[in-house]
């Protein structure tokens, strides 16, 4: 069965009830990813990555939205490296926070207890 993934990866002809693996394009500069648009069950349709079983025909495109302009607050950490944070207002509106960290050295290290 064919799908296919317009502004993404992951289409092409896959047997019926395959789980199949789709990604969307990298967002554009001033948009965030909102969902995924298409009329079959998607494992997770608001997720850049996500999966489905495979049904008859599908075809998917994912869905951006402008983000609202923002400034990070920067702190100088006691080691001397710079930490970069924001959270908007109100909290209650959350669907998850990522964090990103690195070490003040510019290389990463295993730590073995």
């Amino acid at each position: 069965m064919p799908f296919t993934v317009r502004g993404g990866f992951g289409g092409g002809t896959y047997a019926a009830k395959a789980s199949a693996s789709m990604l969307a394009n990298p967002t554009p500069v001033g948009f965030v990813f909102d969902h995924w648009q298409t009329t079959v069950a998607l494992r997770a349709t608001f997720a850049v990555p996500t999966r489905l079983d495979m049904p008859a025909r599908a075809m998917l495109s994912p869905v951006y939205r402008a983000a609202s302009a923002w400034t990070s607050v920067v702190k100088v950490r006691p080691n001397g490296s710079n930490v970069y944070h924001y959270y908007p207002a109100p909290a209650a509106h959350f669907k998850g926070i990522m964090s990103f960290h690195h070490g003040a050295t510019g290389t990463m290290r295993l730590v073995r207890e």
